[in-house]
């Protein structure tokens, strides 16, 4: 009776290993129940790797006696396989907004020991828009005031 997600990873999701679920331990036709899986990223892939994963809920039918609502005797039931929405996971799912008054002064508290340096290439025709493809793509927000 326990319904359950499991993933296949599709292209780079391989940087990621299922490392905890919680199934749900019942899900009634037209109710709604919940079940989770925690991921793990490799330390040594780059932080915040993208990944796409194909999702399964996997499940034991079993028919239930409409009047106690209990499973029938003597019933094992059957496996099904039910297609989720695909995970993607981004960039931007690492990054968090926030509003912050005095950039630099937070910039120069953080942890050195902690920064992820990455180079990127923009294939963009104007400033303009390759900000507004950062900002969307980081999952960041515009800064009003110049750090500098």
């Amino acid at each position: 009776m326990h319904a359950g997600v499991s993933l296949e990873p599709v292209d780079s999701a391989e940087t990621y290993d299922v490392v905890a679920s919680v199934t749900a331990p019942v899900l009634r036709c037209g109710s709604t129940a919940r079940a989770w899986l925690v991921l793990e990223g490799d330390p040594e892939s780059v932080f915040g790797t993208a990944a796409h994963f194909m999702a399964e809920l996997k499940f034991r039918v079993v028919e239930i006696d409409p009047t106690s609502g209990e499973i029938e005797d003597h019933q094992d039931g059957f496996r099904e396989e039910y297609p989720l929405e695909d995970i993607e996971i981004a960039t931007a799912d690492f990054i968090a907004k926030a509003n912050i008054v005095d950039f630099r002064k937070v910039w120069d508290s953080l942890d050195k020991d902690q920064e992820v340096l990455q180079r990127f290439s923009l294939n963009f025709k104007d400033m303009q828009t390759a900000i507004d493809e950062v900002i969307s793509c980081l999952g960041m927000q515009r800064c009003t005031e110049l750090p500098f």
